[in-house]
């Protein structure tokens, strides 16, 4: 299944109000992406996840999803890239979500101090 199909199924399960079944997917996914080592799929479903989990309220979900988005960024060489921008934003939301301001303004401070660049590769 590829990217688009993939946010398709998940905006279907959306519209449906099926969180839970969103959730099973995008774990079945993100295991994929592990077994696979494709890195990248596992960083889609971490942003992803992080968002459902903000949304849903489960913070500490969100934030362990954001850590683990912004680890998988460095070990791929996407540092400053627009990937680390969105993934910078997410944790930044969670984080405020969770109480952790100070964390959350700093990771929004590299956004806002133009640390990112546009000739990162892409995903």
């Amino acid at each position: 299944m590829d990217t688009q199909q993939m946010f398709q199924e998940l905006d279907r399960l959306y519209a449906q109000g099926k969180l839970d079944e969103a959730e099973e997917k995008m774990m079945g996914w993100m295991k994929e992406g592990l077994d696979s080592g494709n890195k990248s799929l596992c960083l889609m479903m971490c942003n992803e996840m992080e968002g459902l989990y903000r949304n849903t309220g489960r913070v500490a979900q969100a934030v362990d999803m954001a850590d683990m988005a912004l680890s998988l960024i460095a070990g791929m060489g996407l540092d400053g890239s627009i990937h680390h921008g969105t993934t910078l934003l997410n944790a930044a939301t969670a984080r405020r979500m969770a109480g952790d301001v100070e964390k959350a303004l700093s990771q929004r401070s590299f956004l806002a101090g133009g640390k990112l660049h546009s000739s990162s590769p892409l995903l």
